[in-house]
């Protein structure tokens, strides 16, 4: 490990030189072969004049919105070489990715939860009600062909979006039919040293009718059998390999005509049991989720000053988990299991989760340097279907039977929600922004939650930008925390009050010339009413968390569209009902990023992150989980043969050893993360 980040030392400091040095001498090397029309190049200005539209539902400049926003391009998803969207996030400042035993994703954000954020796809709500998130369900492995660009907006989002924008608002849009202009084929082939994990296939359509009429549909197939990671002792003391095999069918379309637009979704995914639903290694888990959404939306300018939006939407996912708890034979000593030790335990949960809504949006700009929005909106949230088969009910059965009516997993629910928010955009002056704003939730199942946001933007000079924003947020309480049963860890509480934050946030961006952009940011957040099991495990609103965070960026521009980037963050959580830090979480991060233009068709991009070591929490007699460096490297060909692209890239560049952090008496060397592998892509363009 100490070898390996040596030579990423080595390998920053050579490159940085080496670029700062060809600035210098402004000799005609390699740096300087980039041309206009070239792929890879964004410049100084035409990177602040970037607009978004998520922070405040209406186009703005970054420079001018009050938010704190990250954009990722199309064009840097395709540098960095993401497989996908998590693999750009990683490059985030204060986020942090990691997975869970049975491979679902476990992302933290400022210290905090970070599937306590709401995620978008062109602005639709994709969190559903059974987890509150999107990150396994809806957003899992969304194909990053079909990605126009990623707005990532930190802090608390309630006061516009509702329940779920605890932590930020992450809007995923999707290319449009001149995006794509025509039709794209590609595949991705992924192996490792002595191991094929799989393939990758995207199909891409963008064709214009007439100057009212566009389609754009994307389909994408992956078909892996999934990295090697292997484990020195699962909770039985086993040594042997997780079971990471996937496949994915996933189909999206947008369709446009005239001010009406309909798009929508479906995915089918099947994966393996990963480290086990029980921390022991086992063969024959089968994951199936399969789901998809459908908008209809309408988007009309009645004059200049005024613009109305209504949308109507209905999204809809299946559950259905068979997990092999541990197979037969493979417990005749455990003081539990053993009794299932002749035909292996056996849980295999059903669930389907239906949401329902519209909405509708006014923006007004008729009143002096004011920009008005205002909404309303209804949703209907239901989960139903519950069922559990198993070869337990709790007592050993012989086969694996339907256990729904005594030993269900989980209740039926539902609720309505009904939300109005207005926002109220001020240009006080030319250089001076106010953003203030207020939503009120009312839900059928907790009560009414109101939540504002007021937030400051200043230009101080052509050098500085202040920004300041005080907002609060809620999270709802999930269906499952609510409903699950039968759960020796987790017991579901119907009458949980919904969590809520309350942030400041204070940020000064520097600019030096056309040349250098760089920002530092000061984060307080107090979290009250945690959903968290007490005693005999029954969940209740008792954790309040403090958390101080600091984020510290910059990018300095080379000749024709390169960049080097670099980032530090680190945040501090304390509870305060117990008067210590968080565990769990790594409280540090950094990641540096250089991309340069090789030229009229070719582009370098080296980007790595590093990560904290994880402290555990009080019972658990584990050491500390060692911090890491993960060192990833893409090399884009474009247009060389006409119409064609190719890439190559190497993830864990330096082959890092290391772990995301397991549960107490599970995995002693915690759940191991993927070595070095390669990715290989070809793309047509016809």
């Amino acid at each position: 490990m100490k070898k390996s980040r040596v030579s990423i030392l080595i390998l920053f400091v050579f490159v940085s030189f080496g670029v700062m040095a060809a600035e210098e001498n402004n000799t005609d090397n390699y740096i300087q072969l980039a041309v206009a029309n070239s792929p890879y190049k964004m410049t100084f200005e035409e990177l602040l004049k970037v607009k978004i539209t998520t922070a405040s539902k209406v186009p703005e400049e970054q420079t001018k919105s009050t938010s704190n926003v990250q954009v990722i391009t199309a064009a840097d998803l395709k540098q960095l070489g993401a497989r996908s969207y998590e693999d750009a996030l990683q490059m985030v400042p204060s986020y942090s990715q990691r997975r869970g035993r049975t491979g679902t994703r476990k992302p933290t954000l400022r210290g905090g939860d970070a599937t306590k954020i709401l995620t978008l796809i062109d602005g639709h709500v994709l969190n559903e009600p059974e987890t509150g998130s999107a990150m396994d369900t809806f957003v899992a492995e969304i194909p990053v062909e079909s990605i126009e660009r990623i707005e990532f907006i930190k802090g608390p989002g309630s006061s516009l979006y509702g329940a779920n924008a605890f932590l930020g608002v992450i809007n995923i849009i999707t290319k449009k039919a001149d995006d794509v202009g025509g039709l794209a084929f590609s595949i991705d082939t992924e192996f490792e040293s002595g191991n094929f994990i799989g393939n990758k296939y995207n199909v891409q359509l963008g064709h214009r009718f007439n100057d009212d009429a566009a389609l754009m549909m994307n389909v994408n197939w992956l078909d892996h059998q999934g990295p090697e990671l292997k484990a020195a002792a699962d909770a039985f003391g086993r040594s042997g390999e997780a079971y990471t095999g996937r496949e994915k069918l996933d189909f999206l379309a947008k369709l446009e005509v005239g001010e009406f637009q309909l798009r929508g979704r479906y995915f089918q995914r099947k994966g393996e049991g990963f480290f086990g639903v029980l921390d022991v290694l086992a063969e024959g888990s089968e994951l199936k989720t399969f789901g998809g959404h459908l908008e209809g939306a309408w988007n009309y300018d009645v004059s200049e000053k005024l613009n109305l939006k209504a949308l109507a939407y209905v999204d809809h996912v299946d559950l259905d988990n068979y997990f092999v708890g541990f197979t037969a034979g493979s417990a005749p000593d455990h003081p539990t299991f053993s009794l299932w030790n002749s035909t292996g335990f056996i849980g295999n949960p059903k669930l389907k989760k239906t949401s329902r809504g519209a909405e509708f949006q006014s923006t007004y700009r008729g009143w002096s340097q004011h920009t008005l929005v205002a909404g309303m909106a209804a949703r209907h949230e239901r989960q139903y279907d519950a069922q559990m088969f198993s070869n337990s009910n709790p007592a050993p059965l012989p086969t694996v039977q339907d256990v729904s009516a005594e030993y269900n997993w989980m209740d039926n629910a539902s609720r309505n929600i009904v939300s109005a928010y207005l926002q109220d955009i001020i240009d006080i002056q030319e250089n001076l922004h106010l953003n203030a704003g207020i939503r009120i939730d009312k839900f059928s199942s907790f009560g009414t939650s109101w939540n504002p946001r007021v937030g400051l933007a200043w230009e101080v000079s052509e050098q500085f930008n202040i920004k300041a924003t005080y907002g609060t947020a809620f999270r709802a309480p999930t269906f499952g925390a609510q409903f699950i049963k039968n759960n020796p860890a987790f017991v579901g509480n119907p009458d949980l009050d919904s969590e809520n934050i309350e942030t400041f946030e204070a940020s000064v961006s520097y600019r030096y010339q056309d040349r250098f952009l760089g920002s530092v940011a000061y984060i307080r957040n107090q979290v009250e009413d945690l959903i968290q099991p007490v005693k005999g495990g029954v969940a209740q609103n008792v954790g309040e968390v403090d958390v101080d965070a600091v984020e510290v960026e910059g990018r300095y521009f080379i000749e024709h569209g390169g960049y080097l980037r670099a980032y530090y963050s680190l945040s501090d959580s304390e509870r305060r009902s117990e008067g210590s830090s968080s565990s769990d979480l790594s409280n540090y991060s950094a990641g540096w990023e250089l991309n340069l233009p090789l030229g009229d068709n070719l582009n370098w991009n080296v980007h790595s992150y590093w990560r904290s070591k994880v402290e555990r929490g009080p019972e658990d007699t584990r050491g500390a989980l060692p911090d890491y460096v993960v060192v990833n490297s893409t090399l884009v060909l474009h247009n060389y043969i006409k119409d064609v692209e190719l890439a190559i890239s190497i993830f864990n560049l330096f082959d890092e050893d290391y772990a995301f952090v397991s549960n107490m008496n599970a995995y002693k060397d915690d759940y191991t993360a993927p070595g070095r592998s390669f990715v290989v892509r070809a793309e047509w363009m016809f």
